[in-house]
């Protein structure tokens, strides 16, 4: 979805903060619950795509068992 689509979504509905939060929140949760299903190598992956790269995943992983 492109940036316009969603300017545009935001623009035409009544989109109430408190129930955005509520949807965003379970929609990670249920992503955690499948990621956490497959294994330790795929938790990893899952947070390295979110890390900027391979140092701050490292230092991610070393707070995790320090």
């Amino acid at each position: 979805m492109s940036a316009q689509e969603i300017a545009e979504l935001l623009d035409s509905l009544p989109l109430n903060e408190v129930v955005l939060d509520v949807a965003v929140h379970e929609a990670f949760t249920e992503q955690a619950g499948e990621v956490n299903t497959q294994g330790l190598a795929a938790r990893v992956e899952y947070l390295a795509g979110r890390c900027v790269d391979v140092q701050s995943l490292r230092d991610l992983l070393s707070d995790l068992t320090s």
